[in-house]
Order: C-alpha cells, then structure tokens, then sequence
C-alpha cells in the first residue's frame, strides 16, 4: 500500500484544477485502489488562486502514480516511514482544525470550568514588573487571545500546560455557553 496525495482534476480532460480552469466538474485521477481518507479541511475555504485542495488516502502498491493530479506519494525516509509520515501529516491538519482563537471572557470561563483560572491568575499575580502589566494589559484588552500568540505559548509552558491542554481550553472556549446560570453540559449515558 502507498500513501498518496492528490487533487480534484478536470473530469472530462483530467487536467488538475490549478493547472487550468475545470470546466467539466471535479475528479479524482484514477490511481487503482485510490481509497481517500481525509483532506486539508483547515484550509477551506480556499482563498487564493495558488492553492487547490489536497486530498490524503492510500492506493495499491502497483498503481501509477505519475499522473496529473497525483500531488506526491510520501515515501521512506531516514527518519521516517511513508506511513509514519502519513499519521504525522493527519495530526497536523487535526490540530490546525481545532479553534486558534477566542474572546478573553470565553478563556476565562474555559479556565474556570476547567479548575485552572485560578492557577492562571495566581501565576500572573507572581510575575515582576513590567512583564506583569503586559500580560495584564493583554489579559484585559485583547478583543480575541489566539493560542499560537508568543505570549500565551509562554505563559501555558511556564504554568506546566501543554499543547494538548491548550488545545482544550481553545475549544472548551468555544462550545462553553456564556450564561452564567446555565448548568454545565455533562455527557449523556450511553
């Protein structure tokens, strides 16, 4: 089995899509045992004429894959294998699905629901002059914190967060309703 990357082509001319306009609706390229298993969905909607969409799958070992909208095979590397690369490359665009921003208020009550606000607010409290009227200043008017800002990556490394909390507290932030009576959603039994 390969694992494979390819793009919509034409499907009358099977000319990819970024090569030349389709006019006779999306395909995929006909590679034997093409199964796709997932796309670059972080990246939709697509804004700009360079880029086109990526689709990610695997093909039979004995398929052509040197044909118009066929993106790449990945391969065996010293580091790494094709499959390895593959997962890599999954996680990746998983990650870049989650949500990169909220509102400072929706933070705190993620904060909140997850017992960590007061560790937060303990740390911010600890630090000196002027790093703390900075991050205060942040903390209190930013109309939106976004997770990649150096300023939070270092606060959730100082505090013992990692990437995988940050990721929850980004998206506990914006499923988390903003009634302050509402009770918290539990989950139903199965």
């Amino acid at each position: 089995m390969k694992y494979i990357c390819v793009t919509h082509i034409d499907s009358r001319t099977g000319i990819p899509g970024h090569k030349e306009t389709m006019r006779n609706g999306p395909a995929h390229p006909e590679v034997k045992g093409l199964k796709l298993e997932w796309w670059d969905e972080s990246n939709w909607p697509l804004t700009h004429p360079d880029q086109y969409p990526r689709f990610y799958g695997t093909c039979d070992d004995d398929s052509n894959t040197d044909i118009p909208g066929v993106i790449f095979v990945f391969q065996d590397s010293e580091t790494a294998t094709a499959k390895e690369q593959y997962d890599e490359a999954h996680q990746q665009e998983l990650r870049a699905r989650l949500p990169q921003s909220a509102s400072p208020m929706r933070i705190r009550l993620a904060l909140l629901e997850m017992g960590l606000l007061e560790q937060i607010q303990t740390y911010v409290e600890s630090l000196e002059e002027p790093a703390k009227s900075k991050v205060q200043i942040l903390w209190e008017y930013s109309t939106t914190i976004q997770k990649n800002h150096p300023a939070i990556q270092k606060l959730a490394a100082n505090v013992g967060l990692d990437q995988d909390t940050l990721d929850q507290i980004f998206v506990v932030a914006s499923e988390i309703s903003e009634d302050p009576f509402a009770e918290p959603e539990t989950q139903a039994e199965e």
